[in-house]
């Protein structure tokens, strides 16, 4: 008897639970089974790994590609290279503190922003929870002797990332933008990998 109420049990664990882990998958190459939310999961500290962003501004084109701690930008048939560190910090409660240092040619600039972080919802061909907009509410940012502070108040500076995989322990964030004013057009895309320890 014992053995048969230990066996129902489980099975009624794996039906609810296997009900849960299905809801979680949103990108397509998110895991299919998950012990936590979709909200747990993308809550912590993540540390940039490996990335490219790529931005086309009229008929020039800068590529940057992270490796590691080091990072290469070409650009009108020149490069520097340089060391950076990236943060992420995602709360449950709806704030994000990105952090980002580089060094290059001797030179180390460091930027700190804070702001608000939310899903969005099903749009086209956008899944509920795919998304996510962040809005900067403050940046701090000093290179060598120079420093500034921003303060950002309402919904001027925001953005949305597409949430391509969010395992357990890693993310990765692709997007493409792109703004045009008379005949200038610049074009902005990225894929970005973060990792948790």
């Amino acid at each position: 008897m014992k053995k048969l109420i230990q066996t129902l049990a489980l099975a009624a664990v794996v039906v609810v639970s296997g009900a849960s882990f299905t809801a979680c998958k949103k990108g397509e190459n998110d895991p299919a089974l998950s012990l936590k939310s979709r909200k747990g999961r993308l809550t912590g500290e993540w540390k940039l790994t490996k990335g490219t962003y790529t931005s086309t501004s009229g008929s020039s084109t800068a590529t940057r590609n992270y490796d590691g701690t080091s990072f290469t930008e070409s650009s009108g048939g020149s490069s520097i290279t340089g060391t950076f560190a990236w943060t992420l910090t995602i709360d449950k409660e709806g704030t994000y503190e990105f952090k980002q240092s580089e060094t290059s040619g001797g030179t180390t600039s460091t930027t700190t922003e804070k702001g608000r972080w939310s899903f969005l919802g099903k749009n086209g061909e956008v899944k509920n929870k795919e998304a996510i907009l962040m809005s900067r509410t403050s940046t701090s940012y000093s290179s060598g002797t120079s420093t500034s502070t921003t303060t950002i108040s309402g919904f001027y500076d925001e953005t949305v990332f597409m949430i391509d995989q969010l395992k357990n322990k890693e993310m990765i964030l692709k997007g493409k933008s792109s703004y045009t004013n008379g005949s200038y057009t610049e074009t902005n895309e990225y894929s970005l990998t973060f990792k948790q320890d």
